[in-house]
């Protein structure tokens, strides 16, 4: 039975998680973008695989190996009238030497029954991973478990004295000593940003220097990447006078500084993710949008010196992941009407992704994109119109 103190928790979370974002309004800006569309990525064949059927969602996705897959998310439960009833949090394994069917991970039972989401995962190898999620209902902290090759362990993240909700959207988890995570805290009907690092036993929120908002203004984090203990990225956006700009941090193993970025003119901006590369390069991904509201991609590069903006194709839509294979990075959008076949970046080059705009007949959607060595994992999920989601859940997989 859900109480009435569960359902609050539940529908101020689930407003939260759509409102967790900066205003994106009014001022305008000429957005840079290459005269022609690209030409399709050469050798690149998606194979399609469902995940689960169902009221299903995934949220992240990872390879601790070459040949295992794992996504993070959630089964929707539902009462026999079809409304809500909550969430499980929820694994699924796919492990390609064994057979390409996925199933499900047995994960902390300490956690299986909380009405939570699983919303990302991130594995150093196959002894060591994070999976991120929620705060519980009944317990003071947000919901975490790490993997040390043999079983899955709760550990609770802190949060401030208050928090009526909170949770973690996304993990970097770099080696054995350290992992990032970014998500939200509500505390009344203020919500801010979390932000914290794993040692290997505890999460400890992060110091961050003073961002320059004012008292009026606000910031986020939405994804962190990190190539070294000595070279982290956190991207977001940040709010002040009215004015909605990407947000860049770095961090250098000692402490965390506001990175400089090309100015994006009179527009609004922020970004949404990032991925760093072996040689201390970086890509981050996200929207500007204009005074009409029209919302367009942008995307940042990292030489390991200075940030610039590459021009993008053009009607290139919001970016909402990267990752980088074998060096390039890979970009999708989510798109519920206008199919956006992904890119990918060869030298100066945009090539498209040629992801499949449909799936049994539905429209596919896609959320994230994650890469290991030459292989590309996009997760995304079948429409049943007007964006509305059905399952099954799809991982498509590429191999370069």
């Amino acid at each position: 039975m859900v109480n009435n103190s569960t359902r609050a928790r539940r529908t101020s979370r689930a407003a939260l998680v759509a409102a967790v974002t900066l205003a994106m309004t009014a001022t305008t800006a000429s957005v840079l973008a290459a005269p022609a569309p690209p030409a399709p990525a050469a050798g690149l064949k998606w194979n399609v695989s469902t995940i689960a059927t169902g009221d299903t969602v995934g949220l992240g996705a990872t390879r601790p190996d070459a040949r295992k897959t794992w996504v993070a998310g959630m089964l929707v439960n539902r009462t026999a009238s079809g409304a809500l009833a909550g969430f499980t949090p929820t694994l699924w394994e796919r492990d390609e030497r064994t057979g390409t069917g996925w199933k499900k991970v047995a994960t902390d039972p300490a956690s299986a029954s909380a009405d939570i989401r699983f919303n990302d995962i991130d594995a150093v190898s196959a002894r060591q991973a994070l999976v991120v999620g929620d705060q519980t209902d009944d317990a003071d902290g947000i919901v975490t478990q790490h993997w040390n090759g043999k079983r899955w362990r709760t550990v609770l993240a802190p949060v401030p004295n208050g928090t009526r909700t909170a949770g973690f959207l996304t993990v970097e988890h770099l080696d054995a000593k350290n992992a990032w995570a970014t998500g939200w805290t509500q505390i009344g009907t203020d919500i801010g940003t979390q932000f914290q690092h794993w040692d290997g036993k505890r999460w400890k929120p992060v110091k961050l220097p003073d961002l320059g908002t004012g008292p009026d203004g606000d910031f986020e984090l939405r994804s962190v990447s990190a190539q070294s203990p000595k070279n982290v990225v956190a991207v977001g956006g940040l709010s002040t006078g009215g004015q909605a700009k990407p947000l860049v941090l770095h961090f250098d193993g000692t402490r965390w500084k506001k990175a400089a970025l090309p100015s994006l003119g009179r527009v609004q901006a922020r970004l949404l993710a990032v991925a760093t590369g072996a040689d201390g390069t970086a890509w981050a991904v996200g929207e500007t949008r204009s005074r009409n509201g029209a919302s367009a991609g942008l995307v940042l590069r990292y030489d390991g010196k200075k940030w610039t903006r590459p021009a993008l194709p053009k009607d290139t839509p919001a970016l909402a992941s990267v990752a980088l294979s074998k060096g390039d990075p890979v970009l999708v959008a989510r798109t519920d009407e206008e199919h956006f076949p992904g890119l990918i970046r060869a030298g100066k080059t945009w090539k498209s992704l040629g992801l499949p705009a449909t799936h049994g007949g539905r429209k596919v959607h896609v959320q994230k994109v994650v890469a290991h060595g030459n292989t590309i994992d996009v997760l995304g999920d079948r429409l049943k119109g007007q964006g509305q989601l059905t399952g099954p859940q799809l991982v498509l997989t590429a191999r370069r």
